[in-house]
């Protein structure tokens, strides 16, 4: 079940420059980017610095992560050990930091009830360093197109066979069967 990660502003950081260390493992039930679903059975490592800074409160650090996945080209499992970083700006009125035109607009996360919630930017620092392309092993090689036999555990007749009848699912393959003329004229 994910958990919420959420720091109370108490005394410990009253005084601009108050610096708190916070870690701990943040249970999470998965990941899920775009079509593709991770888990996290491990959860997410953190160690956090938080800092006032006066009319912010910064929480820097890093995380880390071993997701469980299916790989792109097998659909086996995939495992991931990924490691992020966490920047994250906190205000009591958030929306006063988002005027102006900077290119690089910053978010800035809201302060509620004297309480700062790290769940997002912490799950975000992982979610980034997921790869595009999910491998079980970075030579894998994949499934058969024809018959799906999975080429990691063994080879399959099928590049064979396509070589001598011509691949049906490649329209270029046609061409073989044309006779041409050599330059001879013969």
């Amino acid at each position: 079940m994910s958990e919420a990660l959420k720091v109370r502003l108490d005394s410990k950081l009253a005084e601009v420059g108050s610096v708190l260390d916070v870690e701990g493992v943040l249970a999470v039930d998965d990941f899920v980017v775009g079509d593709r679903s991770f888990s996290a059975p491990e959860g997410v490592a953190y160690e956090l610095t938080i800092t006032n800074t006066g009319a912010t409160v910064l929480a820097m650090g890093s995380v880390e992560a071993e997701l469980q996945g299916l790989c792109d080209r097998c659909l086996e499992e995939a495992r991931l050990h990924l490691t992020g970083e966490v920047d994250a700006l906190f205000a009591d009125d958030p929306d006063a930091f988002c005027e102006g035109d900077d290119e690089e607009e910053i978010e800035v996360l809201p302060i509620v009830e004297d309480m700062i919630d790290l769940t997002l930017p912490v799950r975000s620092a992982i979610a980034v360093e997921i790869p595009f392309k999910v491998l079980c092993k970075p030579d894998c090689k994949g499934l058969c197109p024809h018959c799906g036999q999975n080429l990691n555990e063994g080879s399959c007749e099928c590049e064979a066979r396509l070589a001598a009848e011509g691949d049906p699912m490649n329209p270029m393959s046609a061409l073989k069967a044309f006779k041409t003329k050599d330059r001879t004229g013969e």
